[in-house]
């Protein structure tokens, strides 16, 4: 078990699960406006959640083992 590539995946995922209720407006942004419109921006965090998720299921294959 990596842990280095599980706190790298877990990261990954947070940061996915922050921006999707950022960009679909349950997380009010009237604090920090970007100049991203919502939909890249959902459509960025769950690229981010399944990229982290890919990860989990990846460190655990007989194809990463050395």
């Amino acid at each position: 078990m990596d842990v280095k590539a599980f706190v790298t995946a877990g990261a990954i995922v947070l940061v996915g699960a922050a921006l999707v209720p950022l960009g679909a407006d349950i997380i009010p942004q009237h604090a920090v406006k970007a100049n991203v419109p919502n939909w890249l921006t959902v459509v960025l965090g769950l690229v981010l959640i399944l990229a982290g998720a890919s990860v989990f299921v990846g460190v655990g294959s007989p194809s990463q083992r050395d």
